[in-house]
């Protein structure tokens, strides 16, 4: 289940970011909320769906960045274009 979940999302952001640049890297904004992302933890653990992204990223190998942020900042940065991806749950 995880794995097509993970290949499902690959392809969605492979065909969603084919326009875009090979040497930029795609910009993920994650909304924070525990156990599924993260912030210092004392274990270093990213979360769930942090995992997720990195996961789906290196399948579809997609160099990336994901920031960890608010939900209103998630949306912000969507609506801006700071960021390429918002993972919502």
């Amino acid at each position: 289940m995880l794995k097509q979940m993970v290949f499902q999302s690959a392809l969605l952001s492979a065909l969603t970011l084919a326009g875009q640049s090979v040497a930029d890297p795609v910009r993920f904004s994650t909304i924070d909320y525990a156990p599924y992302a993260l912030t210092g933890d004392a274990l270093g653990r990213d979360g769930l769906i942090v995992d997720i992204v990195s996961v789906t990223a290196e399948q579809a190998r997609l160099e990336h960045i994901n920031a960890v942020l608010p939900i209103s900042r998630v949306i912000k940065n969507l609506a801006s274009g700071v960021a390429d991806c918002g993972v919502f749950l």
